[in-house]
Formats: structure tokens, sequence, C-alpha cells
């Protein structure tokens, strides 16, 4: 995952005015387009098609399946999936914005909480956790 890249995602994300499948499919791809459960230790690759904005497994010579990236942009269950293992949020709103922060909820940890603000809840978890994707050392 390259940091500039989640990094200028997150800021497009909060600022989008409405879900964007484009925008899923490009976060999609920027966090390595992970290999649905059904294809697990099958070794199908996914191919990304930019014409249908989806992902292709190959499972034979003449046939393939298509595989939608989640709808990240406009689903709270499909933000949340991008939420770093061992870290925690905390959502909420206000008049004017929604908010979220993502962090590492362990005694040890004296960091700053990552931030999203967005029209939405869902583009502002998602905003909040390609920045805590794209830090220094994100919690595998």
């Amino acid at each position: 995952m390259d940091k500039a890249t989640l990094l200028e995602l997150a800021e497009r994300v909060e600022a989008l005015a409405s879900p964007d499948r484009a925008m899923d499919a490009e976060i999609f791809k920027a966090i390595g387009a992970p290999v649905p459960f059904q294809f697990a230790n099958k070794l199908i690759a996914l191919e990304f098609n930019d014409v249908e904005q989806a992902y292709f497994a190959r499972v034979s010579d003449d046939m393939r399946v298509r595989y939608s990236p989640p709808s990240y942009t406009a689903s709270i269950d499909a933000a949340l999936t991008l939420v770093p293992k061992g870290l925690v949020y905390n959502l909420g709103n206000d008049t004017a914005f929604c908010w979220a922060h993502v962090w590492d909820d362990t005694p040890d940890y004296d960091g700053e909480p990552y931030e999203g603000h967005a029209s939405t809840l869902p583009r502002a978890i998602v905003a909040a956790c390609l920045r805590a994707l794209a830090s220094k050392e994100p919690v595998e």
C-alpha cells in the first residue's frame, strides 16, 4: 500500500458529495484488492477491468467470476471492513458533518487518533481508515 495514494484517497473521499463506485474501486485497488473468501487458498488472482470497474477471477480458460468492490463510500458495514486489525473506532455526527476516529486502544499507545470528516458516516469512516492504513506502522 502506497502511503501517498492512501492519504490522497482519504482527502478525495472526504470531498465526495455522494457515494462513488469508481472511488470504491480505487480504494479496493489501493488496499491490495483482498481476495474474496470464496477464492482464498485456491491460487486464483483477481484482475481489475477498468471499463467495468470490477475485478474478475479466472477460474478456467473459458470462465471468469465477477467480483465488484464493496460499497465503501455508501455502506457503513462495508466501510467498517477497512478498520485495521487491532484498532478501534468511534463515530459521530454534528449538524454540518459526520466524523470517525480510529486508534490503537492499547494502554501504551499515546498517539492521536486517525480522523475522517465527511458528509456521511461511511465516507468519514473510510477517510479515517485510509489514514490509519497509511500510517508508518499500521497494525497487521
